[in-house]
Parts: structure tokens; C-alpha cells; sequence
């Protein structure tokens, strides 16, 4: 019986060390800013707050997807007041593009000074004003970001990120170009399903195209461009068709991705373009990432034996149980058995002893009557005898 309750003891122990190990807390946490959530020009972001490390700052995060913060300590760091930047820049033939200037203010809320380095993978597109200072404790900094498309720049959509990057959290603010031509023919209006925001590599994504015919030409064939690129500006598939535009078209068209595309943001662009002028829309969406079963089976698996134990180990318990009351009662069965023997014995015993008594007295009275004993003889005698009989 030992043997099972041990054996109860390593499964259970074993149980809760797999389910320890499952939910633990890492101690490094990773914030994930999710641009596809909202795609908008000026985005505030949560406070980012990490702890003290004992390990050395971690490098951030490559390949495909954007838009990601990774901690390298627990305890407050700083914010940014954008989490996404998307903009749209005209150029013109022969002629320097159009520039914006967009600030991105960083609130420093650690407990200290903070050094901050940034760069951006958009370098013909983007200046920074500055790309190493310090702010110190509760303190802000706007820093310019000048966006600038060169002398016939092509038109297109460019992706990239912004990386900001402090001994206490490595943050990318993903960014989306959109650059078309000053003399747009035919524009372009990209939507992606909220059903599709989010999806597993290798599925289908559908989105939603509307082209506008602005007026200039009655009816023309537009050569449309679809395309899917990550945050480091590379192409991961495109597709192109002609479509026959009259007024305005509406129409749904689909895409699937490749089954390697790793979690994270992409960026799903369509161009129009007809003699020359080009119109540009996109749209993000995430390639969410595969939760393994295996983990769940065993978790499952053991969860299931333990209670296979239980109900086994409850089973034994019960037999033993049944068996120690058989045993109890036979043992008073027997002790009983032995005890009225031996009170039918001396009963037995006394019969005897009684009916002897009675044979002698029974003798005496026919000798009494035969005139072989004496009155006296036989009132003493009689007397002793019925003192035996009432013992």
C-alpha cells in the first residue's frame, strides 16, 4: 500500500513542477506595440515599464515584422507619444519631392538620467534631428523627423522603423511612406477586414480595393500592383493585374502568404497606375504566431493520469478498507463461535451433572420405598441431592 502513495506523491510532484514551469513569470518582460491595432498618424502609447537587470542590455529584434519594444531591465524606462507614424509624400518629375516635418516627443520615466541613441533603416526617406542625447528624470524632448522624398524618387510604399534604443528598453516604432505622384489620375483606397488583421502564416488574406477615376480620362485600363513587405523594407509577394476603370470599382481580391513568414507586422500595399501617375494605399496587418500543442497534450496528458491515480490509489483504498472490515468481523466471528462453544459445553456439562443427580435421586427414592434406607437417611440424602440440582 506504501508503494502506491508514493507513487501518487512522484506524480503529483511532478505535475506541479510541469505546471510551475508553464506559467512562470519571465524576468524580462517583451512589450509588443502593435501598429496593425491602429493605423493612424499620432498614436499615444502606453507607459513601458521594466525592472532592474542582472543580465547584460539585449540586442533588438530583427527580420520581418515591425513595431515591437523589447526590455532589457524591469522598471520604468521612457514613452513615446507615437506608436505608429504612416505619411504621404507628392513628387513630380524631374523635381525634389515634397517634405514633412513630424515631431516625436520621448518622456523620460526612470528613475534617472537616461542616454538615448536613434536611427532609422529609412534613410532615404527620413532625417533625424538628432541621433544621441540625454533627458533627465520627467523630462521630455521633441525630435524632429524630416521626411523627404530626393529628386525623382520612385513612387511607392516604403516601410521601416524607427529604433530608439536606451540601456533600459530597446523600442521600434514602425513607419510607413506612402510616395505617389503630384498628378494622380486614378487613386486608390486599400482596406483590410478586421477578420483579417490578424493571421497564422500561411493563410489567406482578403482585403478590400476601391479605385477612383479623378476625371481626367472617361474610361481606361489601370495596371494595379499588390504587394506585401516587411518593416525592413523588403518584398515578401506581389501580384498585378489590369483593371478596366470607369467612375469608382469596388472589389475584394485575395492573397496567401508564405508558410515562413515570421510573427510580427507586415504592411500590404497596392499602386495604381496609369501613363505615368501613380496612387498609393496600404493597410497593416500581423502574422500572429502558433501556439504548440505539444505543451498543452502533456499538460493534459499528465492531468489526466494524475486523476487516473487518484481514482486508482481511492480503488485500493477502498478493497484494503473492505478487506479490514473482513478480516475484523471474521475475527469476531470466531472469538463469538469460541465462547458460545464453551457456554454450550459447560450448559452441556451441567445437563449431565443434573441428570446424574436426578438418576441418584431417582435410585434413592425407589430405595427409600424398597424399606433399604431409613426416613432419616433418606430426608438427609434428598436434601443434599436437590442443594446439588439448585447449584
Amino acid at each position: 500500500m506504501r508503494r502506491y502513495l508514493v507513487f501518487l506523491a512522484v506524480i503529483f510532484l511532478c505535475f506541479i513542477f510541469f505546471n510551475v514551469n508553464t506559467s512562470a513569470i519571465p524576468t524580462g518582460e517583451v512589450i509588443t506595440t502593435r501598429a496593425s491595432e491602429q493605423f493612424g498618424m499620432n498614436i499615444s502609447v502606453s507607459n513601458a515599464t521594466l525592472s532592474p537587470p542582472e543580465t547584460p542590455p539585449a540586442s533588438p529584434p530583427g527580420g520581418g515584422g515591425g513595431g515591437t519594444t523589447v526590455s532589457k531591465k524591469v522598471g520604468p524606462a521612457f514613452e513615446t507619444d507615437k506608436e505608429l507614424i504612416k505619411v504621404q509624400l507628392k513628387v513630380e518629375p524631374l523635381q525634389i519631392g515634397e517634405e514633412l516635418n513630424i515631431p516625436l516627443k520621448i518622456t523620460n520615466t526612470y528613475s534617472g538620467s537616461l542616454d538615448f541613441n536613434i536611427e532609422s533603416n529609412l534613410n532615404e526617406l527620413l532625417t533625424l534631428s538628432e541621433t544621441e542625447f540625454s533627458i533627465e528624470k520627467d523630462q521630455s524632448k521633441d525630435i524632429s523627423l524630416l521626411f523627404k522624398a530626393g529628386k525623382d524618387f520612385e513612387p511607392g510604399i516604403y516601410p521601416g522603423k524607427i529604433t530608439i534604443t536606451t540601456e533600459q528598453l530597446v523600442k521600434e516604432i514602425p513607419v510607413v511612406v506612402e510616395v505617389k505622384t503630384k498628378k494622380t489620375i486614378f487613386d486608390v483606397s486599400l482596406d483590410i477586414p478586421p477578420k483579417y488583421k490578424e493571421i497564422f502564416a500561411g493563410e489567406k488574406i482578403v482585403f478590400q480595393i476601391t479605385l477612383f477615376n479623378l476625371g481626367e480620362v472617361e474610361k481606361a485600363d489601370v495596371l494595379i500592383n499588390y504587394f506585401i513587405k516587411d518593416f525592413e523594407g523588403e518584398i515578401v509577394d506581389s501580384q498585378e493585374e489590369t483593371i478596366k476603370v470607369e467612375d469608382q470599382t469596388s472589389f475584394s481580391r485575395t492573397m496567401k502568404t508564405s508558410k515562413d513568414l515570421k510573427v510580427g507586422e507586415y504592411v500590404l500595399g497596392v499602386q495604381a497606375k496609369y501613363q505615368g501617375a501613380v496612387g498609393t494605399s496600404s493597410d497593416i496587418f500581423r502574422i500572429k504566431e502558433k501556439k504548440s500543442l505539444i505543451g498543452k497534450s502533456i499538460y493534459y496528458i499528465l492531468f489526466g493520469l494524475t486523476i487516473l491515480v487518484i481514482i486508482f490509489i481511492i480503488i485500493l483504498l477502498k478493497r484494503e478498507h473492505q478487506k479490514l472490515r473482513k478480516s475484523v468481523s471474521s475475527m469476531y466471528k470466531r472469538k463469538t463461535n469460541k465462547e458460545t462453544e464453551k457456554q454450550e459445553a459447560k450448559v452441556l456439562k451441567k445437563a449431565q451433572s443434573n441428570r446424574k443427580i436426578k438418576d441418584k435421586l431417582e435410585a434413592l427414592e425407589k430405595a427409600y420405598h424398597a424399606g433399604y434406607v431409613s426416613k432419616e437417611a433418606y430426608k438427609k440424602s434428598e436434601e443434599r441431592i436437590k442443594k446439588l440440582l439448585n447449584r
